[in-house]
């Protein structure tokens, strides 16, 4: 760290050559993620039958999007079936799952699971990726009105193409200069995110995670760091969006960040409801 006319020194108080870096290196990383609805009706009691959506996922490494549903009943009875209401669009993306499925007309189209234990678990894989809304869902209830099929509603696999994509079109990688002294230190480049979205209201967050050296203060590089994001709308069709880094570091925050390098790796998360 260079202090104008006066000896520089290491946070151990041992004089250093001026004009070396301090930080040594700091790398920064990009991740991203994405959930494309706030999942609503993940539960619904039909009778005697609990069907739960354990969760709804999509996978960008293979492309595909996982749902997981929970089918339990009491002890000693098992659901003869359970019917998903959706498109055969559906149907059609459906790569594999866990437990034989067909396709039913009746008494609404979807897809009919016949479940062989009380309490499981159903896995359905779809092709590409798929967005969440509420559906139409039954099963034959052998508890209270046994015998007949009971119908509620919970969230499933959205029919249509995808509502909703993010990823990096620039700066996954981002370089800083080094430290040597107080100072604002802008990263030597930003990122540029792209978000495709067929609904308006889509809303783009980070989240951060830092390494420090021994020594270091994962605290006092969060106070330094500075992530600025360019003016987005969250409006239907494409947006990019521009991020841009930087480094304030003042006189005083360098007793909690000692020579070293230092890793920051952030991860942005688009989502919509």
């Amino acid at each position: 760290m260079r202090r104008n006319n006066r000896d520089v020194r290491n946070h151990n108080g041992e004089r250093r050559p001026r004009g070396t870096a301090w930080i040594a290196l700091v790398a920064l990383g990009i991740g991203i993620s994405m959930q494309t609805a706030t999942l609503g009706a993940t539960s619904v009691l039909l009778g005697d039958v609990t069907i739960q959506l354990h969760s709804a996922r999509y996978y960008r490494n293979g492309d595909y999007t996982r749902f997981v549903y929970a089918v339990t009943t009491p002890a000693g009875t098992i659901c003869p079936y359970w019917i998903l209401a959706t498109c055969e669009d559906v149907f059609a993306a459906l790569a594999t799952t866990s437990s034989g499925i067909e396709w039913v007309e009746s008494p609404f189209s979807g897809l009919r699971f016949t479940p062989h234990q009380r309490n499981e678990k159903f896995y359905l894989y779809l092709r590409g990726q798929w967005g969440v809304s509420e559906t139409q869902v039954g099963a034959l209830a052998d508890g209270p009105g046994g015998g007949r099929l009971v119908t509620g509603w919970i969230d499933g696999p959205s029919c249509g193409a995808s509502s909703l994509s993010i990823e990096v079109i620039s700066g996954a990688d981002v370089e800083f200069p080094e430290i040597t002294g107080p100072g604002r230190y802008p990263a030597s480049n930003g990122t540029t995110l792209r978000v495709v979205s067929t609904a308006a209201g889509w809303i783009l967050s980070a989240s951060e995670s830092f390494v420090v050296p021994d020594g270091g203060s994962e605290d006092a590089l969060q106070r330094v760091f500075e992530v600025t994001t360019g003016p987005h709308a969250g409006s239907a069709g494409v947006s990019d969006v521009l991020v841009t880094y930087a480094l304030s570091v003042a006189e005083s925050d360098f007793n909690s960040l000692p020579e070293g390098t230092y890793e920051i790796t952030i991860t942005y998360t688009v989502t919509i409801d």
